[in-house]
Parts: C-alpha cells; sequence; structure tokens
C-alpha cells in the first residue's frame, strides 16, 4: 500500500502545471467620447445627465449599450454600430443647447508612449517648460513630422521625474532600438511605456487618482475597506485577483490575470509577454 500510494504521489507531482488561462481582448464596440467644454460641466455625471436630458437615443435610432465616466469629466458612450456612433456625434455638436458646453468626437487610438528617466526639475509655467523641452528634443535628435506630447510625469529621484511621453507612431519608429534620446549637450534613457493606468487610491486599473470616486484610500495589503496602516493582515491579498475570481470562478490561481490583461491590451507593440 505504501508503495502503490508513493507511486500515485509522484505521478501526481510529474503532471505539468495547469496554465493560467488569459481573459480575452474587450471586443471592440463603437463608442464617442464627450468633453465638456468651459467650466460648465464639473462632473462626469452631470454630463450624462444633461446628455440624457436633451438628446433622445431612440428617436435618432440608436442603441447606447453603456456610458461610462472618461477623463477630464467626459463621458465615453458605446453604441451597437459605427453609423450610430456618427448619428449621436452629429445630434450633439448640432444641438444650439449642447454645443456651446461639450463636444463629441470618436476615440482617438492609442499612440505608442515612451518613458524618459531622470529628467532634472525645470521651473516655470508648465505648459511652456514642456512646450521647450519638447522642441529641443526634437532638434536633437532629427525626429520626423509627428505628434508628441507629454501626457503626465511621475516622481524620480531626488528632484528628478521621469515624464511619459506620447508619440506618433513614425516618430516611435524612427527610435529603432536606441534606449537614449540626446537633448543638447546631454541625453536621457528612455523605453517603451506600456504599464496600464492605475490609481492608487482605490487600486483599480483604467484611471488615476484625481478621476476616482472612492470616499477614502483603501488598503493596498487586503480587500478590506481601511487605510493600508490600520491593516491587521499577515498576509497581502490583491483586491483585483479577488474580484476576478468571485467573477470567474478561479479561486486556485495565484498569477494576477488582472494586471497580465491590462499590459496586454495597452502594450502599442502588441508582442509583450507576461
Amino acid at each position: 500500500m505504501v508503495i502503490q500510494e508513493s507511486g500515485l504521489q509522484s505521478h501526481a507531482e510529474s503532471r505539468p502545471p495547469k496554465p493560467v488561462p488569459i481573459p480575452p481582448p474587450r471586443p471592440d464596440v463603437p463608442a464617442i467620447v464627450v468633453k465638456p467644454v468651459g467650466d460648465t460641466v464639473t462632473a462626469s455625471a452631470a454630463l450624462k445627465g444633461l446628455l440624457e436630458a436633451k438628446v433622445s437615443p431612440q428617436s435618432l435610432g440608436v442603441r447606447v449599450l453603456r456610458c461610462q465616466p472618461a477623463t477630464g469629466n467626459g463621458v465615453l458612450v458605446r453604441v451597437e454600430t459605427s453609423e450610430m456612433a456618427d448619428k449621436l456625434v452629429l445630434a450633439i455638436n448640432s444641438h444650439p443647447e449642447l454645443q456651446v458646453c461639450c463636444e463629441a468626437r470618436v476615440p482617438r487610438k492609442r499612440s505608442p508612449q515612451i518613458l524618459i528617466y531622470d529628467i532634472p526639475d525645470m521651473p516655470g509655467d508648465k505648459a511652456m517648460v514642456e512646450e521647450e523641452f519638447l522642441d529641443k528634443l526634437r532638434l536633437s535628435n532629427s525626429m520626423p513630422d509627428g505628434d508628441i506630447r507629454v501626457l503626465f510625469r511621475r516622481k524620480g529621484r531626488g528632484s528628478q521625474q521621469h515624464w511619459v511621453l506620447s508619440v506618433a507612431p513614425n516618430i516611435f519608429a524612427s527610435f529603432g532600438k536606441s534606449r537614449r534620446l540626446h537633448w543638447g549637450f546631454g541625453s536621457f534613457r528612455f523605453r517603451e511605456y506600456c504599464e496600464p493606468l492605475r490609481c492608487f487610491k482605490c487600486y483599480k486599473y483604467g484611471y488615476v487618482r484625481t478621476q476616482c470616486s472612492a470616499p477614502q484610500e483603501l488598503c493596498w495589503k487586503c480587500p478590506g475597506v481601511h487605510n493600508f496602516k490600520a491593516c491587521t493582515k499577515d498576509r497581502p491579498i490583491c483586491r483585483n485577483c479577488r474580484d476576478f475570481n468571485a467573477r470567474n470562478r478561479m479561486f486556485l490561481d495565484c498569477l494576477c490575470n488582472t494586471q497580465r490583461f491590462q499590459k496586454n491590451v495597452r502594450c502599442s507593440c502588441g508582442k509583450r509577454q507576461s
């Protein structure tokens, strides 16, 4: 009996590990982005209410699948077909009351993004500093024509910062295998930036802290509704993995599929392996 049990145990141990399934990408559903113009609308919920009061999708022959908050107090409206999206954009932008307080458009496709390391602190007006930095970057690297802009900054070592830039595909292709960008008589290290947006208040993906609607800062160590300083858990638990497993009944998986999926979706080259 002992031999049989050990044989069964060794056979079980020799089995290859079960591969962790990766969630499929979201279906490509047509959508439009509606952003407020000026300071008349200060919240996504207010803009959604205004659209519902002034525009009737049914009378336009438009079937709205869902409406969700977007950056800059805007909303993202998903519809069934591209023709419906065009109708809704035209209806909003031609409405006499809506055209003065909001603007609708089809979402722009994501451009490649890069992260430039250790940029020194540059005092002055933020917009002007960024414009001068990008102009000098273009001249120092002989970049082709195309859009390039600063998305946001991250804290670096000391007073330095890491900047995340969005660049046109032709500019990104011109970098080749280089890992440095010249800047006058110096240079900066850079890499492609494929990390998903993440809120460090509620620790969910898709937006940043300033757009978070959570009433308080949540714990990064466990899924509890409290600050991490008050956490009594000895073992960390990922709240995103818990929510994913609860929806998909994958209670035995130990790898975070949420972050794997987000990185695969946002990587511009589409070849990143987690």
